[in-house]
């Protein structure tokens, strides 16, 4: 039997593709990516949780087994997923695989590669309930962006958790569980991406992909040790999405390093990964421009400042030229954000939320009432006073490549310390949120120091100039922390 109308029979997960993809030689391609990683001093057995070293060795089915496992187990008992795939069919897949790399080299370039999903992306394998026990819808169909990583071979092996609604940022659940954070199970996960971040620091997949409408992707990998990516709204297509905010919201990944984000944003955006290695190649010294707006970095916790510090002169020790200015960002932009944000996921929820109003959590139904009342003209005039904003920060900010400053100002809280109050507090997202009103590619990166808590203090980089510099200057920055390990 031909090998490749097999697969196309097993993998009942992939949808036709409606432009064929140019084929190329994956081990040539991997074989060069390899030699290019150790150049710059990584180690490819750190890509992509081992997925590298597995595709070249043909032995896919071993990680897969692996991923599968831990998903069943580790997973489902600590709440980061909320639903695992179909054991016999991604076995069956991870067999085969093996035996179509031995036999060719025209094969997508991530196939076979395990990830989670957050649920509220639809895959026809899995149900949709977007955190909640009262929703349940079953798609026939796939959010676009997953059906794109699926046509490249990527294996979708668990929903994630998320906080109900992807409304708020504790993650807490009474519905589908409160996701445990792996560091430290007395602190909060973050969210609304949680169950993704969990997934990813657990080592039972090397990547999760999210949304971020306001930090939902950045601060739960921010307060697992991970590195979270919102590039900018419209890079990835959202179509199929059920989305917060579509105004703000984009599609991102939590992943160990920003090395494996690349890989997966060459499904999105083909030769990034290319174009970073020559670059890292070509210079492995930053000569960004990079701005550290200290009248918001003074708004943090005295912790997460004194590191901060320390971290600045670990960047400016790549080369990086550090500029330290006042930002100022007004609150009546924070405040349209806040009526746009409101407004819009009433608009996505409202039915949902009306047939099941008595079962919706306190934190959810007191910002869904607020979208609910909100005037048309508030959402009108919200829109106008941030499109006029935008244009005249973006022009003050055009002098820089970048822009340094915490994630959070402070560290994940105590899991007693939270209340319904907690998952919308404007402090907690303080620095996150104005990206998303800008709509500039942001990555957070786990910082070298750590807090009291054993937390890495959250690092957050945001790109004047494209995911290109962010990604090289993150790159950088994680192979500096991996020579010092």
């Amino acid at each position: 039997m031909d090998i490749h109308n097999t697969v196309s029979k097993l993998i009942r997960s992939i949808p036709p593709r409606e432009e064929p993809e140019v084929e190329l030689d994956w081990e040539k391609y991997y074989e060069k990516t390899a030699e290019q990683l150790e150049a710059i001093g990584i180690n490819p057995s750190a890509i992509l949780g081992g997925y590298l070293v597995a595709r070249l060795s043909y032995n896919i089915q071993k990680l897969l087994n692996e991923s599968l496992s831990s998903a069943s187990t580790i997973g489902m008992k600590n709440y980061y997923l909320v639903e695992v795939a179909p054991e016999g069919q991604i076995l069956e897949v991870g067999e085969l695989i093996d035996k179509m790399l031995s036999k060719t080299t025209q094969l997508p370039l991530l196939l076979g590669l395990p990830i989670t999903i957050k649920d509220n992306f639809n895959h026809a394998w899995f149900s949709t309930r977007l955190g909640t026990s009262y929703f349940t819808y079953r798609p026939k169909g796939y959010s676009a962006s997953i059906k794109t990583l699926i046509e490249r071979g990527v294996i979708i092996i668990g929903k994630a958790n998320m906080h109900e609604l992807a409304l708020g940022v504790t993650n807490l659940n009474n519905h589908t569980g409160t996701p445990l954070n792996p560091i430290n199970k007395e602190l909060i996960i973050g969210g609304s991406s949680g169950g993704s971040a969990g997934t990813v620091a657990t080592g039972i997949a090397p990547l999760s992909i999210g949304t971020d409408a306001g930090g939902s992707v950045r601060i739960p990998a921010a307060w697992t040790g991970l590195y979270g990516f919102k590039p900018s709204r419209l890079l990835i297509d959202r179509k199929g999405v059920f989305l917060t905010s579509p105004s703000f919201e984009s599609i991102g990944f939590i992943a160990r390093n920003p090395i494996d984000i690349a890989f997966i944003l060459e499904a999105f955006k083909p030769g990034i990964l290319d174009d970073l290695l020559q670059k890292l190649n070509t210079s492995n010294t930053c000569r960004e421009k990079i701005l550290v707006p200290y009248n918001l970095v003074e708004k943090a916790d005295n912790e997460i400042q004194e590191l901060l510090q320390e971290e600045i002169e670990t960047i400016k020790s790549l080369g990086c030229t550090i500029i330290k200015e006042n930002l100022r960002l007004e609150k009546t932009l924070d405040r349209a954000r806040t009526i746009i944000t409101l407004s819009e996921a009433y608009t996505t929820y409202s039915t949902i939320y009306e047939q099941n109003k008595e079962r919706v959590g306190r934190d959810i139904k007191y910002l869904l009432e607020i979208g609910k009342h909100l005037p048309s003209w508030s959402y009108i005039e919200a829109h106008n006073l941030i499109t006029y904003t935008k244009d005249k920060l973006l022009e003050k900010l055009s002098t820089y490549d970048l822009i340094l400053l915490p994630t959070t100002p402070t560290g994940p809280l105590h899991l007693d310390e939270v209340d319904w109050r907690t998952s919308f507090s404007p402090r907690l997202i303080m620095y996150t949120t104005p990206w998303n009103i800008l709509d500039l590619p942001t990555i957070t990166i786990p910082g070298q120091r750590k807090l009291s808590t054993g937390i890495p203090v959250p690092l957050q980089l945001v790109s004047l100039k494209g995911e290109k510099h962010l990604l090289a200057t993150s790159t950088l920055y994680w192979i500096s922390t991996q020579n010092k390990s």
